[in-house]
């Protein structure tokens, strides 16, 4: 059926996807609010560790170093709205001369290169989104923290009903 073959392309193909998903089911103004929200709480965090009088000045201000090196990424990365960078980026997939079997091998090359680059690049270029979350396409209903990077990460796929909707209260 149709819905092996849909999650196939999903999996493999995560940022075309995303390209095709993110204007219809990302309200406008989201990533904004979102950034707006964050920075009242990581604000209000580091006034309470201000307040803490069982902290030395040293380790607070090592608490706020590091809270003020917090990175965020909302929704999705803006390079799939880049025809150029995406093209380049599959680049090696041509579906329309090659059977199925190539087809696939050819997305797990790219999986495997992509993957490569990222682990074995020094230092960590933690700006290509395509690098390191190739395995979790910004669809999907996921929000989390990768320590390795001190970055906090909201998908586009939890920033819709019910887990969030942009204009609810806060």
């Amino acid at each position: 059926g149709k819905l092996p073959c849909v999650k196939l392309v999903s999996s493999e193909l995560p940022f075309a996807i995303s390209r095709l998903y993110t204007p219809s089911q990302v309200q406008s103004g989201t990533r904004a609010v979102l950034t707006e929200m964050i920075t009242d709480i990581m604000t209000a965090f580091k006034q309470r560790i201000r307040e803490r009088d069982w902290l030395d000045e040293q380790t607070k201000q090592a608490v706020i170093d590091k809270v003020n090196a917090v990175k965020h990424r909302i929704a999705y990365p803006d390079e799939i709205f880049d025809d150029t960078y995406l093209n380049n980026f599959y680049a090696d997939i041509n579906p329309d001369g090659e059977g199925f079997l190539q087809t696939y091998m050819s997305t797990q090359r790219l999986r495997l290169k992509t993957q490569l680059k990222f682990y074995l690049s020094v230092p960590v270029n933690a700006s290509l989104w395509t690098k390191l979350f190739f395995y979790l396409p910004p669809t999907a209903l996921n929000a989390f923290y990768y320590a390795n990077l001190n970055e906090f990460v909201y998908l586009e796929g939890i920033l819709n009903s019910p887990a969030y909707r942009a204009g609810w209260p806060e």
